[in-house]
């Protein structure tokens, strides 16, 4: 019911969309502080079946599908020894898997939510890495002081996607990175593109990996689905479950039928010396591996 409920919001008012996503946002974070739950976004799983897993350890095997889709945004630029801004950093479960995981000098994650802030201080707590509340279109940062810039569906709960981009390109620094991956219609693809090619950043890559997260969806329903069912109120399961696109909920259905599609993007902003000669940015990214992951459906 209170999934049909906030459908029909959106459908009579589309500015509502955003502080109703945003108002679910901040109740999941402050009401659930205590559940399993250090990654909010939806997973990633490759579709060959002879591709050799990601090695994990400990707690972090339970978490695998959401860290993947971490590992496989990151995967596209060497972070070692740079300094890392995640913009919508939730519970904080991707900042730490940077941090541990891939020798940056720095991680610090900015989220909107107060509380999401506290939660990431409290439970995430190691050298270079650091938590603060922001506004993803006004960042608390100063100009160029980030190599690369992470952000996993966060994007779609923005008022304007256009001065979000103008924060990116003021923060990092000549030569650095936008890792991007996020939701959206299918019908506003070319919108989203669009907005990229007048950001004042070279989109290196960008691919359709919809049905790798349609499959970890999947693989991780039951887990997931166990999480809300010890945490969540019945009378609001319903909604939960659509809104983090368990297996067979409309979300998920608008996935595997194409009227949703999921993005992921980097991005570079011109080194000076690019652009002083008029030359564009050449990319330092491994091409066959990104022939290996995009997808189009």
């Amino acid at each position: 019911m209170m999934s049909h409920i906030f459908g029909l919001l959106f459908r009579i008012s589309p500015r509502l969309k955003h502080p109703l996503y945003r108002g679910m946002y901040e109740h999941l974070v402050g009401r659930y502080h205590d559940a399993d739950w250090p990654f909010m976004n939806y997973g990633y799983a490759d579709l060959d079946p002879a591709a050799p897993p990601l090695e994990l350890y400990g707690p972090d095997q339970k978490h695998r599908f959401g860290i993947q889709l971490y590992h496989h945004v990151a995967d596209a630029v060497d972070l070692r020894g740079r300094d890392v801004l995640e913009i919508g950093c939730g519970r904080g479960g991707g900042a730490s898997y940077l941090i541990r995981s891939r020798e940056p000098n720095t991680v610090v994650g900015v989220d909107f939510s107060g509380k999401a802030v506290r939660y990431c201080a409290r439970h995430h707590r190691m050298r270079g890495l650091h938590f603060i509340a922001g506004d993803a279109e006004s960042l608390p940062c100063t100009d160029e002081a980030f190599d690369v810039v992470v952000n996993i569906e966060s994007s779609h709960c923005y008022s304007s996607m256009a001065r979000f981009l103008a924060e990116i390109w003021r923060v990092l620094r000549p030569g650095g990175y936008l890792l991007f991956a996020d939701v959206r219609p299918s019908g506003e693809l070319p919108t989203l593109h669009a907005q990229f090619q007048s950001s004042g950043l070279d989109v290196v890559n960008h691919a359709n990996i919809t049905l790798q997260v349609c499959k970890a969806l999947e693989l991780d329903s039951e887990r997931k689905e166990a999480v809300i069912r010890a945490a969540v109120p019945q009378a609001f399961q319903p909604f939960i479950r659509n809104f983090v696109r368990l297996r067979g909920t409309p979300a998920y259905r608008a996935l595997l039928k194409g009227q949703t599609a999921y993005i992921h993007y980097v991005a570079q902003k011109r080194s000076k010396e690019s652009i002083l000669s008029g030359g564009r940015v050449k990319s330092s990214l491994d091409t066959s591996q990104i022939e290996l992951y995009q997808m189009k459906i």
